[in-house]
């Protein structure tokens, strides 16, 4: 028999059974004050303010000073010195400043992208402000509060460290390197400049997350029902919560296009710092304040890009986790086993096998927990190797 209808409604009283009593257009009000971007990239692209925008442009101006001036001091180093250099030289001036040469650039592009397609992030807060409007949306509010609170600390913490490290890094000069003023102030705002797009990445990696949350919550809820109760068929609210699941899958993937090539840089520049550093440090005639400096810096600034790889691969890993949701309500014992029933949840189970869902390497490859740690290993293979093959 049909007992969905009034089933599903008592879904709905159990998603908010925790939370005040409010009215209906309050509660919207609530979720939707309380899950708006607040990253200045995201209020750039939104053009809540001339202020954002203007933090926008500075960023990008920013990085491109950092890589004109990187590229200014190799070449006039290459010009006035003998080519015999050491190991050392070699690996620091040649690969990480290069690699940094690289990275910035590619971030100046990426940058200019966000804005140009800021029509695609817009339509994705659009969607997915209209989304949270479900039974859970109080709940999956929750968990974007909690998660943006956790990395405004983080970002906190993140700028603070970075910032200390530059100063006695230019005040100790363990590389006897020759810094500039036009140095030291483009180095210094090429350090806020990263910390608010990792903001921004962070901020909408948490919103999509929170999507594949709502089905985790979703799940529970009517696999609870279905073991308290006898003869509930759910054919309807499989059938509805697939078809919520195909429109979330095609979010991913429009946020997907959107964030392509700062995952590529991403991933691209710690892998190859990552190597370069390794081969640095097991590098002949190094000292050890030279050796800590590299540790420090490498540490920090990974960690940086390590958080928003964690974001990026917790999406694929909230989706996969879906498959034991469902594949738990099918072994209920009082689950009504009709045919169309029985139907839906293969086809849902079959969906979510296929490991699709995420941001991807290049859209290539899905970034999963898998992925990168055979990224990690493979850097650290090649960064091993890298001070016997300059030998």
């Amino acid at each position: 028999m049909h007992l969905v209808d009034s089933k599903v409604s008592q879904i709905s009283l159990f998603g908010v059974c925790f939370s005040v009593k409010m009215d209906t257009n309050n509660l919207i009000g609530f979720i939707e004050k309380s899950t708006k971007p607040s990253s200045i990239f995201a209020k750039s692209l939104l053009r809540e303010s001339i202020s954002s925008q203007l933090l926008h442009l500075f960023t990008s101006i920013s990085f491109l000073l950092y890589a004109t001036t990187k590229i200014y001091k190799i070449h006039k180093s290459t010009k006035n010195t003998h080519l015999g250099i050491s190991i050392s030289d070699l690996t620091y001036n040649k690969c990480i400043i290069i690699a940094n040469i690289l990275y910035t650039s590619s971030l100046v592009a990426t940058i200019l992208l966000y804005k140009y397609n800021a029509h695609i992030y817009v339509k994705y807060i659009n969607d997915f402000q209209s989304s949270i409007k479900t039974p859970f949306g109080l709940a999956q509010t929750s968990y974007v509060n909690k998660w943006q609170k956790i990395d405004r600390f983080i970002v906190r913490l993140q700028f603070l460290t970075r910032i200390t490290v530059r100063a006695v890094e230019y005040y100790a000069n363990p590389f006897n390197l020759t810094y500039s003023y036009t140095d030291i102030v483009v180095s210094f705002m090429c350090e806020l400049s990263l910390i608010l797009e990792q903001q921004f990445i962070h901020e909408t990696c948490i919103y999509l997350q929170s999507d594949f949350v709502y089905y985790h919550l979703f799940f529970d809820s009517l696999t609870k029902m279905v073991n308290e109760s006898v003869g509930l068929d759910v054919y309807h609210a499989i059938k509805s919560v697939r078809h919520m699941h195909s429109q979330t899958i095609q979010f991913s993937r429009k946020i997907d296009s959107f964030f392509r090539l700062t995952l590529l840089n991403t991933l691209g520049f710690l892998t190859i710092y990552s190597i370069c550093n390794i081969g640095l440090i097991l590098a002949p005639n190094q000292t050890m304040m030279r050796v800590l400096t590299i540790i420090g810096k490498a540490i920090l600034f990974l960690a940086i890009l390590s958080v928003s790889v964690y974001h990026f691969a917790r999406v694929n890993y909230l989706s996969l986790q879906i498959f034991n949701k469902v594949y738990d309500l099918s072994l209920s014992p009082n689950l009504v086993r009709s045919i169309e029933t029985m139907n839906e949840i293969n086809l849902f189970l079959f969906r979510i096998r296929r490991d699709d869902v995420g941001f991807t390497f290049a859209g290539l490859c899905v970034v999963s927990v898998n992925f990168i740690s055979s990224l990690a290993i493979i850097a650290l293979t090649i960064g091993l190797a890298l001070p016997g093959f300059f030998k």
